[in-house]
């Protein structure tokens, strides 16, 4: 970790947020700076599938699923609604 002050939420994609869970992951390193020192990470309820999808499929051992439940567990989790589509409109628009 860092010293960096607290620079606000962060929301994270499947690929980011697994790759966090792999030792050694490029994928993770490369967004290491834009992920630590943020405050809690908002998982759309769709990543949180996908991620635990992936677990089944790929069969991972209880360690490896015990921390992956820990970790979305300290993630807030954002399900979907008018507000969430709207917001998911504008910024393609942008």
């Amino acid at each position: 970790m860092t010293d960096r002050p607290n620079r606000g939420p962060v929301v994270v994609d499947t690929d980011v947020y697994s790759a966090r869970l792999t030792p050694d992951s490029l994928v993770a390193q490369r967004y290491d700076t834009l992920l630590v020192g943020r405050g809690a990470a908002f998982l759309s309820f769709q990543t949180v599938a996908e991620l635990r999808y992936g677990v089944l499929l790929r069969g991972w051992a209880s360690t490896r699923l015990n921390r992956l439940e820990a970790e979305v567990a300290r993630a807030q989790i954002v399900h979907t609604g008018s507000d969430l589509v709207g917001a998911y409109v504008e910024l393609r628009v942008a």
